[in-house]
């Protein structure tokens, strides 16, 4: 068929045969403006863009020529199609310019028999059109002036948009650029060897190809293991190949091998503690795992979910969380640096506050001389058990404690209570300022209990009472609430080292005890 095309422009290169060379820059985003250089003679020739006629060719003596593949045999055109290869004399060096539209579609469309072709973009390559079409012959670009028997000019590896080429082919099929590369992913990263591994095709390049087939070798044994886009696999530890092959529906095949390191299981050891070990809504449970181990690894992370929701909420091997009332599940899940992954949990049982602590000064300013009274109130919340509290009131020199039951010391007063089980128990200490200024009252709250429930805390306040020479112009009465210095939340900076009737207290509730 080729020899037949030779014979039928032969006719027309016997008149003259001269090559064209080709420039194309880009104008604008929607047009392309290009320039096409051409030699007295004929011309080898092919357009990037669409809608350029034949009077644009300067100079033209024959043609504008290509090859209708339905009558088998050459026609003239009056319009250039982009994708079309032309045969062109002219009878004086000249060029052709313009500009128009490049197609968007880079289809190539072929027929049954021979077909004189070119592309938009000079991606189009041989292995593109046998990849898509049944090639029999070529492509061939005439060797345009050295010969002109297409049976002595060489297949043409890429179609460059410059000439046409010719292409025969056994059926009817269309063509365009394409690319294949095959590749994968897999995860984990970092797998072990009781890990089911995901193989991944989806980075595989392909341009313009149907895949049918993809082909997994799990050792690179030459054995077909596994088929898809998507596999799995469980491998053993050390070196692993993994190959996969790819293939087209022309038949089009590209392979890609990979090594895939496999570890040794590691078994983690996982736990954690946490204290108090019967907390309440007042306390800082703290968690603690740094007891969790791996065998022959460290252990990378550790994520806490304090509420059951499956939210991280904090990480780290300690850490630190308050709960409201009622039952808590709490899941640890530590990572090792080979990718292993173990959770646990455990459930903590959160009861209600035990102590609730109020220290409330009846007036903070007065005239000097005057009273005002500091009232300290406990709330025993503790299931059976007696609470027994103490106020210690520290003042300075120019202030005097008037009233207060159980006063030791000077300037150093406390008062004791007991307070049964659920029951609020309150006491007064009432304080005379003696001299103009502000003085500053420190009031601590110490209480314990020796049973089940054991408990050894305190708390404290310090007080700034003002004092005026004449009548105050305005009372007040403020409460100084220490609710968020309870037990659980940390002891107030106010910390005075009132120890010596304390340890009187706690010695005698010892002795007792005993008795």
């Amino acid at each position: 068929m080729i020899e037949t095309l030779r014979r039928s422009f032969f006719m027309y290169l016997m008149a003259g045969i001269s090559t064209s060379t080709y420039l194309m820059n880009s104008i604008a985003q929607e047009n392309k403006s290009f320039n096409i250089s051409l030699n007295e003679g004929w011309n080898n020739i092919s357009v990037p863009v669409e809608g350029i006629e034949k009077e644009q060719i300067p100079n033209l003596e024959r043609g504008p020529v290509t090859w209708d593949t339905e009558e088998d045999h050459d026609v003239f055109a009056e319009v250039l199609d982009p994708k079309k290869g032309y045969f062109v004399k002219v009878n004086t060096s000249g060029s052709i310019e313009g500009s128009g539209p490049k197609p968007e579609n880079k289809d190539v469309s072929l027929k049954e028999g021979s077909n004189l072709i070119s592309s938009i973009s000079g991606d189009l390559t041989k292995d593109d059109i046998e990849a898509n079409c049944d090639v029999t012959n070529g492509p061939i670009a005439p060797n345009l002036p050295e010969s002109v028997d297409y049976e002595d000019s060489p297949e043409a590896d890429v179609i460059q948009p410059s000439k046409g080429y010719w292409v025969e082919v056994s059926d009817r099929c269309r063509t365009r650029p394409t690319k294949l590369e095959a590749d994968f992913d897999y995860t984990p990263n970092s797998p072990n060897e009781q890990q089911k591994i995901t193989l991944d095709a989806s980075p595989t390049i392909n341009k313009n190809l149907d895949i049918i087939d993809y082909k997994w070798d799990i050792g690179d044994d030459g054995t077909i293991d596994e088929r898809g886009a998507v596999v799995s696999a469980t491998l053993s530890s050390g070196d692993n190949l993994i190959s996969l092959s790819i293939t087209t529906e022309r038949g089009v095949e590209d392979r890609i091998i990979k090594r895939i390191t496999v570890s040794e299981f590691s078994l983690i050891e996982r736990t954690f503690k946490f204290a108090p070990e019967n907390p309440t809504t007042q306390d800082t449970v703290a968690f603690d795992a740094s007891e969790t181990t791996a065998e022959d690894t460290d252990i990378q992370a550790y994520e806490w979910d304090f509420d059951d929701d499956g939210t991280v909420d904090t990480t780290g091997v300690n850490a630190v969380n308050q709960f409201n009332h009622g039952r808590h599940v709490v899941t640890l899940t530590v990572r090792d640096a080979q990718g292993n992954e173990e959770t646990t949990e455990q459930v903590l049982e959160v009861d209600p506050k035990r102590v609730n602590i109020s220290i409330t000064a009846s007036d903070t300013e007065v005239e000097v001389g005057g009273k005002t009274i500091i009232q300290y109130s406990v709330n025993n919340f503790l299931s059976g058990e007696e609470l027994t509290t103490q106020l210690l009131v520290e003042t300075p020199s120019d202030v005097n404690v008037t009233g207060v039951s159980g006063a030791q010391g000077s300037n150093q007063y406390t008062a004791e209570a007991t307070v049964p089980p659920g029951e609020q128990q309150s006491m007064r200490v009432t304080v005379q300022t003696n001299a103009v200024g502000q003085h500053e009252i420190t009031a601590i709250a110490e209480y314990l209990t020796t049973g089940e429930q054991a408990i050894d805390e305190r708390v404290s306040k310090e007080l700034l009472i003002t004092a005026v020479d004449g009548t105050p112009e305005e009372e007040s009465t403020v409460s100084t609430e220490t609710e968020d210095e309870l037990p659980g939340f940390g002891i107030g900076s106010g910390l005075v080292a009132i120890g010596g009737a304390w340890y009187t207290l706690k010695s005698r509730m010892k002795n007792n005890n005993e008795n």
